[in-house]
């Protein structure tokens, strides 16, 4: 069963009361008040199974200790909510990754397919190739209708030491020699997934290198759509504000500056807890599962850390609004947050360095 992405609410209406009993249901959930809800209630007029983000893994080589190599990530973010009156929407997400990373460039690989029918599960999406610009301002964002999606503003707060109102929503790693990082924030502009790949410049510093990314679409609540991920200044709300929507102490990344014994505890982590989906354990965001599809993002792999499932509906109880339709990563069992890295190791006499 399908319901156009945003329909005539009086058209939309009719659907919810032919199909809403043949959704994908969620479990039941408990609303503000004690009060528990059926899942249905849900359904009714709040849509979206598939999840908020994710990233992969991989891995290089390089000759030796101190070269360069290029690594690239994939990652893959869906707006949180978006309303079909347009006065309700978290649009904005970001991507963060270590200042270590050199040189980085991010270039949208799919979008959702706009005017296509959604699915409670996924959003039909169609390949391109557009490379996004990074600004260093939110006064220089721009949106392309295109592509649907704003330019990136890298660091819109300032470094994370100058975040004083953690509108980041993150922590530093407790490793000691910890780098800065960087913060990439996008406003989507449809409802689905978009894709996009992540690339940069890393120096190996020892036999193993680990850099992290991580990457989230709970940002702020805003009551109209476009221009850029959202801020206090055009009256959105940060989710912030809401324990649900941090996720906590940053993955630790291996540098130079580090003494042997703290890189080993690094490399150690990375070794039990990295798997090919993602990086489990660490903060509050759990790994995703990576299902490689374009169309939708998975559940995820571990139990995230408290109640983070379907919060957002939970606590602006949109799901009591009878005439309004929700769109998002808002029902599925993802948490809306997703870590992955990038493993470098020497290569060995076989391996053929590019």
């Amino acid at each position: 069963m399908v319901l156009n992405r945003f329909a005539q609410r009086a058209a939309a209406a009719v659907a919810v009361g032919v199909l809403g009993v043949g959704f994908l249901s969620p479990s039941s959930v408990s609303a503000t008040g004690g009060r528990t809800y059926s899942s249905n209630v849900f359904t009714d007029t709040v849509h979206g199974f598939w999840g908020g983000a994710n990233c992969d893994t991989g891995s290089s080589c390089v000759k030796e200790v101190g070269d360069e190599t290029q690594v690239t990530w994939q990652v893959q973010l869906s707006p949180l909510v978006m309303s079909e009156d347009h006065i309700q929407t978290t649009r904005g997400a970001q991507i963060m990754i270590p200042s270590t990373v050199k040189d980085v460039s991010i270039k949208l690989t799919h979008m959702p397919i706009e005017g296509a029918d959604l699915e409670e599960s996924l959003v039909p999406a169609k390949m391109v190739d557009y490379q996004v610009p990074i600004v260093d301002s939110v006064e220089e964002l721009t949106d392309n209708d295109t592509y649907k999606v704003s330019s990136f503003v890298k660091n819109p707060h300032g470094s994370l030491a100058d975040d004083e109102g953690a509108l980041y929503g993150v922590e530093p790693s407790s490793f000691e020699e910890q780098p800065e990082w960087d913060f990439y924030q996008i406003g989507l502009n449809a409802p689905g997934s978009f894709t996009f790949e992540v690339t940069g410049t890393v120096e190996a510093v020892g036999e193993d290198t680990y850099v992290p990314i991580r990457a989230e679409n709970m940002l702020w609540k805003c009551a109209r759509e476009g221009g850029g991920p959202g801020s206090a200044e055009e009256g959105c709300l940060s989710l912030k504000e809401y324990d649900w929507a941090r996720t906590g102490e940053l993955p630790p990344v291996t540098t130079a500056e580090q003494s042997a014994e703290t890189r080993k505890a690094i490399v150690d982590l990375y070794a039990e807890q990295g798997t090919k989906h993602g990086l489990t354990g660490v903060g509050t965001c759990a790994a995703t599962a990576d299902i490689g599809r374009f169309d939708t993002i998975g559940s995820d792999i571990e139990s995230p850390v408290g109640d983070r499932y379907q919060k957002y509906a939970k606590t602006f109880n949109i799901h009591l609004n009878p005439a309004v339709n929700y769109y998002g990563a808002l029902l599925g069992s993802e948490d809306n947050c997703d870590q992955g890295f990038q493993h470098i190791t020497l290569c060995s006499d076989e391996d053929v360095v590019s």
